[in-house]
């Protein structure tokens, strides 16, 4: 894409998409679903971009080693989730009660289940991002790209 408003703004708009999507994650054990949005939140920034500047230019600022975290993010969440459980903790009384509404004796709870919602964000964000560079490849590879120069 050529347009130099478009480019212009996109750049002025992703730091504050990502700030957004790291906030959604962050707040996502007192809100519902937030770790899954905010994964996605994050996920559609990275799409707007290759969509706007190419999928050359994506690649070089988030390369494949960044793509190959989604089994990190899947240990992430598991092992946060085992973390709580074995520490006697029932996880859905934790997400009842809120992260952030912290009882006395139990000072740990906000901080695990925290980290249990940036294990799925983080999952979340690189499945949508992998996804959509693997359809953006396979639609180039296959030749199945048509152009806007009009009919041939």
């Amino acid at each position: 894409m050529d347009d130099l408003i478009v480019k212009t703004i996109t750049r002025t708009v992703m730091p504050f998409i990502y700030l957004y999507g790291i906030y959604v994650i962050l707040h996502g054990s007192i809100s519902p679903g937030g770790s899954f949005a905010g994964g996605a939140i994050i996920g559609s920034a990275v799409v707007l971009y290759t969509l706007v500047f190419g999928l050359e230019k994506a690649e070089l600022k988030m390369p494949n080693k960044i793509f190959n975290r989604k089994v990190e993010g899947l240990l992430c969440f598991i092992l946060m989730a085992f973390v709580v459980i074995f520490m006697g903790h029932d996880v859905l009384k934790l997400r009842e009660a809120g992260a952030y509404m912290i009882q006395v004796g139990e000072p740990v709870q906000a901080e695990l289940l925290s980290l249990v919602t940036i294990g799925i964000g983080m999952k979340v964000a690189v499945t949508l991002i992998s996804l959509f560079h693997t359809f953006i490849k396979e639609d180039k590879s296959s030749g199945d790209i048509t152009s806007n120069d009009g009919p041939h």
